[in-house]
């Protein structure tokens, strides 16, 4: 999947070869992985007036951002909660609560 980024709109969806060949043509720089440095670099460089090709095998945003870091960091939130919910659960005197099941 390859996408476009200029000064004048936040980014197009090329699809199909001849949009990629001429996406490919009207390009001042092209970026290689939509992951956050790749991401980051073409929009500085669309904000410096440049056109930009971003070219990226599956979705923007990389592995840490899809897959990797922020989704174990929003788990590992979720079970810290919940751990602090069912330690003031027992420290309450709530043990037998049913708003809660783990």
């Amino acid at each position: 999947v390859v996408f476009f980024f200029s000064s004048r709109r936040r980014h197009t969806r090329c699809s199909g070869v001849s949009w990629a060949r001429r996406c490919v043509q009207e390009t001042d720089l092209i970026v290689i992985g939509g992951g956050s440095a790749g991401i980051s670099s073409a929009r500085q460089a669309a904000k410096f007036g440049q056109k930009v090709l971003v070219i990226e095998h599956k979705r923007l945003g990389g592995t840490c951002v899809n897959v990797g870091c922020v989704p174990k960091k929003i788990m590992f939130m979720g079970t810290s909660v919940m751990e602090s919910v069912k330690e003031l659960q027992r420290s309450y005197g709530l043990q037998n609560l049913s708003l809660i099941h783990i």
